[in-house]
């Protein structure tokens, strides 16, 4: 339980360090293009996420993915995990909390629609982590999030080179998972 308690407590620095960042920051410029842009480093960040927790630096004594929390290379690997880990969540946090700041007014039915997905995507976590794999359940994440930059990119009013930074961070995000699944089977495992 002491790792379950560690993963949430980087998620909710990431996530509370996101809103800091939204509240305080000085340019407040054009929403949707900040939000596109973060949607737009999110989507790729998720599979190399994944692919350097999977094959950290530093963490040599045992085999990769499968006894990373046994024996001395634990706290290297988490040290290792920690910032990885933040950095989604803050991302995500990003995207979420302009996204709640500028639709103020519909507050009750954007954190409904919130809570859905976020039960939505728990329940799927866990359909893919039973009939697939922990992993499998990590980087599939990319989809949703790509389909989210996709439509924030078609339905705002951004330019058309915003639109192709948007299309390039989906193909590379997609690009990235696929490689993830059709790479060798450490991974999917």
């Amino acid at each position: 339980y002491h790792f379950v308690f560690f993963a949430i407590s980087l998620s909710l620095l990431g996530l509370g360090a996101a809103g800091t960042y939204v509240a305080v920051r000085k340019r407040r410029g054009d929403l949707d293009r900040t939000l596109l842009g973060w949607l737009a480093l999110l989507v790729p960040s998720v599979p190399i996420a994944f692919l350097l927790i999977a094959n950290p630096f530093g963490v040599t004594h045992h085999p990769p993915v499968r006894t990373k929390l046994l024996g001395g290379d634990a706290i290297v690997y988490l040290l290792w995990c920690s910032p990885l880990m933040v950095w989604l969540n803050f991302c995500g946090g990003v995207v979420l909390t302009s996204l709640f700041s500028r639709y103020s007014e519909r507050m009750g039915r954007l954190y409904a629609a919130d809570l859905v997905g976020a039960a939505v995507g728990s329940l799927a976590c866990v359909a893919l982590m039973k009939y697939g794999s922990p992993p499998a359940a990590f980087v599939a994440g990319v989809l949703p999030l790509t389909i989210a930059l996709v439509a924030y990119a078609r339905s705002q009013s951004v330019g058309p080179g915003d639109r192709v930074l948007a299309g390039v961070a989906a193909t590379a995000g997609l690009l990235l998972a696929v490689g993830v699944f059709a790479g060798p089977s450490i991974y999917r495992d």
